[in-house]
């Protein structure tokens, strides 16, 4: 009857053994089963940040986009402006040239008209010199004329 017992205590000690084995085994696999959950979770989240990135980054991308498009156009318009600046700075120059080279043909015009003038000038000066000689001269004339009529 002892024996009995004790093989008795023995089958429930086994038996209670296998229980835990067999608890430790489902324990071990619900705890595998929720690491795998959780890994899961830590994926979903994993994938669900990247997904939260993806957005920030095409969100920045795009302003950054129409920001470069925005830095161009001024580029551009800045070079059109420097453009218009110096082509209206070449424009000023060909008048200020054109109104130089006018007023050297004006100033050479003046000084056509100056020297004909001192030669017309002259011309009269030795005219009247001429006129006044001729009529020294016929006074010298009439003078001797009177004289040699008197005598």
């Amino acid at each position: 009857m002892d024996l009995t017992r004790e093989t008795n205590s023995t089958m429930n000690l086994t038996r209670d053994a296998n229980s835990v084995m067999f608890l430790t085994r489902d324990t071990n696999f619900g705890v595998n089963l929720s690491r795998d959950r959780n890994s899961s979770l830590h994926l979903t989240c994993d994938t669900n940040s990247a997904l939260d990135l993806t957005h920030e980054i095409y969100f920045t991308m795009y302003p950054t986009r129409d920001t470069n498009s925005a830095v161009n156009m001024t580029q551009d318009a800045n070079s059109v402006m420097y453009l218009t600046r110096d082509t209206n700075t070449a424009v000023n120059l060909t008048r200020d040239a054109n109104f130089a080279m006018d007023l050297t043909r004006e100033i050479n015009s003046m000084m056509d008209l100056t020297r004909e003038t001192n030669s017309m000038m002259d011309l009269t000066r030795d005219t009247n010199y001429a006129v006044n000689q001729t009529r020294d001269a016929n006074s010298v004339m009439n003078l001797t004329f009177a004289i040699n009529s008197n005598t």
